[in-house]
C-alpha cells in the first residue's frame, strides 16, 4: 500500500496513476490499483480519456470490496453487510499467508462414490474396467499399488510397476506431474511444501 500525502498538490487522481504505472513497469508486474467511489469514475474518466499508447492503459481499476458489495446488494442494509468479514480474497479457499487451501479429494471420491451407489442408473458406476484402445494412467496413483521390496534395485522397481501395468491394463501411457519453471497450478503446492523441508535431490540409476 502506498499512502501518499493529501495535502501535497501534486497528489492528485492522474499523478497517483502515472505514479503507480511507473512503478510497476519498474517491477515488471501489471498495475492494479482499487478506489472507491467517487475516485473510482473518476480514475476510470482519466484512463478512457488517455491516448491509446499511454500507459495508462495498462492499468487494472478494481472498486473497492465494501462499495462493490453494496452496488451488488442493492438495498441489503449495512449492519446486514457488516454480519460478514470483509477481506480482499475469500477466506474458504485461502490461507491466511495467501496460498489456496488445498483440495479435499478424500472427500470428493467419497461423496462421488456415494452418489453412484444411491444412483443405481448412475453411467459412472462399473463393476469392470471399459475397454479401451489406451489407458492413460496417474503415476502418482500407480505408485501406491505394489509394495517395495527392501533391498530391490531402481530397475527392479521399475520393472514391476511395467509388468503390473502391461498384466492389469496392456496398452497405456503413464503420466507424471512435472512442472519446471514458469507459473502452474502447483505452484501453491509447492510453495506450501516449501516452507517446512526442503527435500534433497537423489540421483538415480538403474543399478542404484
Amino acid at each position: 500500500m502506498f499512502d501518499m500525502n493529501p495535502v501535497d498538490k501534486t497528489c492528485r487522481i492522474l499523478s497517483t496513476l502515472e505514479y503507480m504505472g511507473n512503478l510497476a513497469i519498474k517491477h515488471h508486474v501489471p498495475p492494479v490499483l482499487t478506489f472507491d467511489q467517487p475516485l473510482y469514475w473518476k480514475a476510470a474518466e482519466i484512463i478512457r480519456a488517455s491516448p491509446e499508447n499511454s500507459r495508462l492503459k495498462e492499468i487494472v481499476l478494481i472498486l473497492g470490496t465494501f462499495h462493490t458489495l453494496m452496488n451488488l446488494t442493492g438495498d441489503l442494509s449495512l449492519e446486514d453487510v457488516m454480519k460478514y468479514e470483509l477481506n480482499p480474497f475469500p477466506s474458504s479457499l485461502f490461507e491466511d499467508n495467501d496460498i489456496l487451501r488445498t483440495a479435499d479429494k478424500p472427500k470428493f471420491a467419497q461423496a462421488l462414490i456415494a452418489h453412484c451407489n444411491n444412483t443405481p442408473s448412475c453411467e459412472s458406476k462399473s463393476d469392470v474396467i471399459p475397454q479401451t484402445e489406451r489407458y492413460v494412467l496417474d503415476g502418482g496413483l500407480l505408485l501406491h499399488k505394489l509394495k517395495w521390496k527392501s533391498g530391490d534395485t531402481y530397475g527392479n522397481i521399475a520393472k514391476s510397476y511395467a509388468d503390473y501395468t502391461n498384466k492389469r491394463y496392456g496398452s497405456a501411457t503413464v503420466v507424471f506431474d512435472g512442472y519446471v519453471t514458469g507459473p502452474s497450478i502447483k505452484d501453491n503446492t509447492h510453495q506450501r511444501r516449501g516452507q517446512t523441508a526442503v527435500h534433497t535431490i537423489v540421483n538415480l540409476t538403474e543399478d542404484t
